[in-house]
């Protein structure tokens, strides 16, 4: 008859308890160990998708520029028209790199810079970095100030405009220069706006008491902005 012919479903559930059971009862298999402990490449400052680049601002009111190199793990640093190649040291929880006398460390936001008996303690700057970084992409000025905070960076093609601390980003193409070795200005348009940029090379010292070689001035919209700037150099 059909009901002889088919298993029990009280049959079947017992045997599938029963095969979980077992498979719950067999111990762990092991995960297999390296024969030695294995020690870590030092890792970059900071990774945001492919950016290397780092500015720090250092206690004796230099910047530190640093560029990590991915492929070999390398740590190019220039600091005060020096640039110097560290190698990565392999310590084990520590961003660390070194060449003869000269060392670097790195932990979060504050980076030690030593040479010979001389050490330097340097914290991340925003803004240097942020510099560097534009520099990387073919900027060749920056002119910045606290009105609130904002900035033009002067590229061949365009002028990028961020202000409001980055709330307000524009970038301005049909760029014209004009100038001489003491002064120089560029202009751009975006629609209907436009921005003219007035540099002149003078020293300026912003409200951080920090020194730059040229006193700026912006015209955006018909709003006057003021502050100061410098030509901005390659990376390391």
């Amino acid at each position: 008859m059909i009901g002889r012919r088919s298993p029990s479903l009280l049959g079947c559930a017992c045997v599938l308890l029963g095969a979980l059971a077992g498979c719950a009862t067999e111990a762990p298999v092991a995960e297999p160990r390296p024969e030695r402990a294995v020690t870590p490449a030092p890792q970059p400052p900071e990774v945001v998708g492919a950016t290397t680049l780092l500015g720090w601002r250092c206690e004796d009111g230099t910047t530190l520029q640093t560029r990590y190199e991915e492929s070999g793990g390398a740590l190019v640093v220039a600091r005060i028209g020096e640039r110097f190649v560290l190698a990565p040291d392999r310590r084990e929880g520590r961003a660390s790199w070194s060449r003869d006398s000269m060392r670097l460390e790195v932990d979060g936001d504050v980076a030690v810079f030593a040479q010979a008996a001389y050490e330097l303690v340097c914290r991340r700057a925003s803004d240097v970095t942020s510099a560097l970084r534009a520099a990387a992409l073919g900027a060749v000025f920056r002119a910045q100030g606290n009105e609130p905070g904002w900035s033009v960076d002067v590229y061949p093609d365009r002028l990028a405009w961020v202000g409001a601390w980055g709330a307000d980003r524009r970038a301005f193409g049909e760029v014209a220069m004009s100038g001489s070795s003491t002064s120089v200005r560029w202009n751009g348009r975006a629609g209907e706006s436009h921005l003219d940029l007035a540099v002149r090379y003078e020293t300026c010292v912003d409200d951080g008491d920090r020194e730059f070689p040229a006193r700026v001035e912006v015209i955006l919209d018909g709003e006057r902005y003021v502050g100061c700037g410098r030509p901005l150099d390659g990376p390391p």
